[in-house]
């Protein structure tokens, strides 16, 4: 199986583009925690993940609670940075 995460930040200034960082899996087992630590601990606004070539958008749905909602995508800007053609 082969998993890849982008952790996407959305500009907080006219100045600064979309910043993102590809993030390495080692082991599928600690994907939940890796989700609550880039979107919760490092406040990322969304992440773009490749699991066994299908492409998931997960988001932070309440922060408070550390809550996400994950959702399929056909299609996003920032696929081929995951390895989706």
């Amino acid at each position: 199986m082969s998993t890849k995460i982008l952790a996407v930040w959305y500009p907080r200034n006219y100045l600064i583009k979309t910043i993102s960082k590809f993030i390495e899996v080692d082991s599928e087992s600690n994907i939940k925690v890796m989700f609550g630590e880039w979107l919760f601990d490092k406040q990322a606004d969304y992440l773009l993940v490749n699991y066994n070539n299908k492409m998931f958008m997960i988001e932070p749905a309440d922060r408070d609670a550390r809550t996400y909602n994950r959702r399929n995508c056909e299609y996003h800007p920032l696929q081929s940075e995951v390895g989706i053609v």
